[in-house]
């Protein structure tokens, strides 16, 4: 019986109906050499991370097990489905971007902008915005988490620092029927920081759910999703050598900065409608001796998937500060810079399904995966004075080896192609071959080529500051990635190499240039797990190379150590982690940051240098509890350099103590 509590989130739920889930992902999801062993599947999902296999017979896949009451499981668009995630294992990992296996750089504190260590054009095909700043922080369709829960499920998380920072998550699901689940995920992130105006505010909120049709014929996923943030910025600080013996002890509320009235604002709104309507045999069920119901054996699939999204930017620095700004094109007394677009993406895709269940309870595996697919894009875009619209119109397929079947070798390739004006000729073609030497290792090549026309921010942009009306050639990426797992050991290894020619980069007079010249970047990724009664080690290293630092310059090391002791107490009731992390990169050019642009750019004149740096944690589990204990930056004044700076006038984290708590509810 629904509570009072869920008759109100569904009363939201009714008041905020419209639309979305999101577009089903190509072929598998396979392990990439982060430490991290994930379970082969494709587009559809057959497989689990517990290792049972979701049956496509169930519109959605797996249903809770019915002999375990709190069995509550989660998918994205790749209908996986996971388990509610209840360890332990690096819980005081709360910042989106200060993860082990993605090594960013930040300024400072939650919420503001990043920067990622390790080389990674992250273009895409197709004439895009270019609005790309923070999006590792936004709820988007991508990452919409769709629950099925046996019963009603609650989430909470809270953790707290110093500086006043705040983080919450509250996530409530159920299924009110086997049929229809709805969920709704909302996220919190509130930072003042230790220096003048720093302050973050974020909102993240989610609201989706999904139906299946009692005969398998026909699935609709939705989501509407809000992101909202608010940042303050300070430009930096306007002193020399703030980590130098003479000035690290200054108190941080007395440390000039450069602005003291600037702030960015972000809002995103977004509707996504999927829906699924599966081809194959109709047969008739008998449910209990009176009933009976038809249902379809799937065979193939055909989805419409619809997306809104629309976006506002604005910067604001009510001073006009002449000793930081070079210009000022519209207003000399103060600056009110705005940008909003609005897309809407409709795509028509037709797959087979990775197994069909037969009449008599037989299962049929196609040996390949295939599909084909329609896009097409609309976008509005208004840069203040600057007005325009354009289209996306590409066409992909492809196949792939199904996961489903044990084959020594797997296989694959996609592509993708854009027909449409601005982005005629753009391309995409993404092939790989894995190999299963045993049941502990296997290899896996892959091999990417990419053009991609530059972006509309990079061709045209106009502010208070800056202003960009470029003429830019199609970008080329081409990669090869070569990955080597084995689960004996916890070894992972990957080496990829890009080759990018006509490379579009801010130079360190904030104007987009393109390179010349082809640039080679080599990078070689490894780590290794060791453990011992109650003791685990685990090491990663990157280095990379780069063929020209004029233009890319990131660091050639990257390390990181993480240590733990393991250990159980109170008859197995209590479990704890008692550890350390530390972090090291080599000194470089890093690339400055202009918030007036929400972009880093590059910078010729000042080499940053790091030491060893470590945070100490304690995390516990008790019941469905988890709690941990951190103390970030602990070694801070240990060295000659009392701090470190990770971007030019940004300091990073100082020393502080933060504390988080996670709690789930079944009721």
């Amino acid at each position: 019986m629904l509570n009072k509590r869920s008759y109100i989130i569904g009363l939201v739920l009714l008041l905020v109906y419209s639309a979305q889930g999101q577009s089903i992902r190509t072929f598998n999801r396979d392990d990439g050499g982060s430490g991290t062993y994930q379970v082969s599947t494709d587009s559809l999902g057959t497989s689990v991370d517990d290792g049972s296999r979701a049956s496509s017979q169930h519109p959605l896949g797996l249903l809770p097990n019915p002999i375990i009451r709190k069995d509550t499981r989660y998918t994205y668009d790749d209908f996986i489905w996971r388990k509610i995630d209840t360890s332990i294992l690096r819980f005081h990992e709360y910042n989106l971007v200060d993860q082990w296996e993605y090594p960013y750089t930040y300024l400072g504190i939650v919420g503001q902008n990043y920067q990622s260590l390790v080389f990674n054009p992250s273009r895409n095909p197709g004439y895009q915005t270019g609005y790309n700043a923070f999006e590792k922080y936004w709820y988007t369709a991508e990452n919409t988490k769709y629950y099925n829960t046996k019963i009603p499920f609650t989430s909470i998380y809270y953790n707290l620092g110093a500086n006043v920072e705040n983080n919450a998550n509250a996530v409530h699901s159920q299924n009110v029927s086997p049929y229809y689940n709805f969920a709704v995920d909302y996220r919190l992130t509130n930072a003042q920081g230790a220096f003048n105006h720093q302050k973050t505010l974020m909102h993240n909120l989610n609201i989706n759910n999904w139906y299946n049709s009692k005969n398998h014929r026909y699935i609709l996923l939705f989501a509407f999703i809000f992101n909202r943030l608010e940042l303050e910025e300070n430009g930096g600080f306007d002193i020399d050598n703030l980590y130098d013996q003479q000035n690290a002890g200054t108190d941080r509320d007395l440390v000039p900065v450069f602005l003291s009235n600037a702030s960015n604002d972000f809002k995103n709104r977004a509707l996504n409608l999927k829906q699924i309507f599966f081809l194959g045999k109709k047969d008739s069920v008998q449910i209990n001796d009176t009933t009976s119901m038809e249902i379809v054996h799937r065979k193939h699939a055909i989805s419409y998937d619809f997306n809104y999204d629309n976006w506002n930017y604005t910067y604001e620095d009510l001073q006009n500060n002449f000793d930081y700004y070079n210009n000022f094109f519209f207003d000399s007394t103060a600056t009110r810079d705005t940008s909003k677009h609005w897309t809407v993406t409709h795509t028509l895709r037709w797959e087979n399904t990775p197994e069909t269940i037969n009449s008599d309870t037989s299962t049929t595996i196609p040996r390949l995966r295939y599909f084909a697919a329609l896009d097409y894009g609309y976008t509005k875009l208004i840069n203040l004075d600057l007005q325009q619209k354009w289209h996306n119109l590409s066409f992909s397929g492809g196949f792939a080896s199904n996961p489903l079947l044990a084959q020594k070798w797997q296989y694959g390739i996609r592509t993708k192609l854009f027909v449409s004006p601005k982005s005629i000729g753009d391309f995409e073609i993404n092939a790989f071959l894995r190999w299963k030497i045993n049941d502990m290792m296997h290899l896996k090549a892959e091999v990417e080529s990419q053009r991609s026309a530059a972006t509309q921010r990079e061709t045209g942009f106009r502010s208070n500051h800056f202003v960009w009306a470029n003429n830019f050639d199609p970008v080329f990426d081409n990669r090869l990635s070569l990955f080597f797992r084995c689960d004996h050991g916890d070894i992972d290894a990957e080496l990829t190499w890009h080759n990018v020619q006509r490379f579009i980069y801010l130079d360190e007079n904030i104007d987009y240039q393109q390179a010349s010249n082809n640039i080679n970047v080599l990078i070689f990724t490894a780590s290794k797990g060791f453990d011992w009664k109650n003791f685990y080690l685990y090491n990663g290293i990157i280095a990379q190379y780069i063929s020209d630092r004029e233009k890319i310059n990131l660091p050639k090391f990257y390390l990181k150590q993480s240590f733990h002791y393991k250990g159980g107490f109170a008859k197995g009731l209590l479990t704890a982690h008692l550890g350390f992390d530390i972090t090291y990169y080599t000194k470089y050019l890093a690339d400055a940051y202009n918030p007036a642009i929400t972009s880093f750019h590059r910078q010729q004149s000042e080499v940053l240098k790091f030491y060893p740096v470590m945070d100490a944690y304690f995390e516990i589990f008790i019941k469905r509890a988890r709690i941990f204990f951190l103390m970030q930056h602990v070694n801070q004044g240990m060295f000659k350099q009392k701090g470190y700076y990770v971007a030019p006038d940004y300091g990073a984290q100082d020393r502080a103590i933060k504390v988080g708590v996670s709690w789930q509810f079944y009721d």
